[in-house]
């Protein structure tokens, strides 16, 4: 549920960016950043997730047999809890994309008083999102362990490493493929401002979240 949560959180940005261009077919984010989303950003984080993470004891769950009833009878995986994940990553697409969009309207642009077009604000709204869906991963883990933090901020961090090679893959080769993403990552980062944009934009995608789990645990666990 969570794989579909991600990508659906990824790519229904791209369908609120149609509403907002008038359905032109322009994508809002750079091909390249875009295919390493599920091959390095957010894959890690899942692979060591399935491999780590127990809900209960090994030894519980070796001398209470009844638990394994509650995966026969599909007692965590129900039609409610797909539709729960689906429109989580709906809300949580809107309010990467609209925060972004809306910061950008009211002020939030480029040191030297550039206005950011539009690879520049998707690869924000793109940021935006592999923060979201790593902690959300985070919040979803039941055994958290020192491999799951390093595996979470490092895929982030991998993220951030990219963007930088590759502003200056374009400085190094003079390939008009790489022009697009050239400067992004220097105007990201001198901007002041787009690290409190962003922590308010994970925060408001989370918190309900974080509220909804304690909820859980104390009254249904």
């Amino acid at each position: 549920l969570y794989c579909v949560y991600k990508n659906i959180a990824l790519y229904m940005t791209q369908f609120w960016f149609v509403l907002y261009n008038g359905f032109s077919g322009t994508s809002l984010f750079d091909n390249w950043t875009l295919s390493m989303y599920n091959i390095v950003f957010t894959s890690w984080p899942v692979l060591l997730f399935a491999i780590l993470d127990r809900d209960v004891d090994p030894e519980d769950s070796m001398y209470a047999p009844s638990l394994y009833k509650l995966g026969q009878q599909n007692a965590y995986f129900k039609s409610w809890t797909f539709v729960g994940y689906v429109a989580n990553a709906f809300y949580h697409s809107f309010l990467c994309f609209g925060g972004v969009m809306m910061a950008f309207q009211y002020g939030l642009g480029w040191q030297d008083g550039r206005n950011a077009d539009m690879i520049p604000v998707g690869t924000v709204v793109y940021t935006a999102i592999v923060c979201v869906v790593n902690l959300k991963l985070m919040m979803e883990t039941k055994s958290f362990a020192i491999p799951n933090l390093v595996i979470i901020l490092g895929s982030v961090a991998a993220f951030f490493v990219f963007i930088f090679f590759w502003e200056y893959l374009f400085a190094w080769t003079k390939v008009t493929t790489f022009a697009r993403m050239y400067s992004i990552a220097n105007d990201m980062f001198s901007n002041k401002n787009l690290p409190l944009v962003l922590l308010v934009i994970i925060v408001a995608c989370l918190f309900r979240d974080f509220v909804f789990k304690c909820f859980s645990h104390f009254f249904y666990d």
